[in-house]
């Protein structure tokens, strides 16, 4: 694809967002689903652009509220003979590379979620590294961090003060 069809292709993501949100009382849905930034979970392992974030929030695809963040492409699932389940349905992201001319090319990619292949374990949000939990927090704005010392009461306070529970929804 050009780099314009890419970027009217974007805009077309984000009237949809535009729309989603009027329509769901000023609300983006979806967020809820996303509980840590989605990644490319195969070969090579990286978070997804904003664009490609922006991309599965304005999904209409059951998948979504898996709230597993690992996503896969269809050509590696076709290498390591995985098996997708019954009904799994691809998203398409960009893939961005440089050509042997030194171009950036775009390319919309099918990916899979984990959770729709049946050889990957369940992702499970419990027994996370201190260290992302610790960055889930910080970027929430509920730790704060002075001179290498983080101030975990700032985040107990927060959250006992927070006025309803916080809840996922499958």
């Amino acid at each position: 694809m050009t780099q314009e069809e890419i970027f009217e292709n974007r805009r077309e993501v984000g009237r949809k967002i535009c729309k989603h949100i009027r329509e769901n009382n000023y609300q983006m849905s979806n967020a809820k689903f996303f509980i840590e930034r989605p990644y490319c979970d195969g070969e090579k392992n990286y978070k997804f652009s904003a664009a490609n974030y922006l991309r599965l929030m304005s999904s209409e695809k059951k998948i979504i509220r898996s709230c597993d963040p690992r996503w896969v492409t269809s050509d590696e699932i076709k290498n390591n003979g995985w098996t997708l389940k019954e009904n799994a349905e691809s998203e398409l992201l960009e893939v961005w590379e440089k050509s042997s001319d030194g171009e950036q090319k775009c390319f919309l990619t099918e990916f899979y979620n984990a959770a729709d292949i049946e050889e990957k374990e369940n992702w499970s949000e419990k027994n996370q590294s201190l260290e992302k939990i610790i960055e889930f927090m910080k970027v929430r704005g509920l730790l704060a961090e002075f001179e290498e010392i983080i101030s975990f009461q700032n985040c107990v306070d927060g959250i006992k003060n927070t006025p309803q529970k916080m809840t996922r929804t499958n």
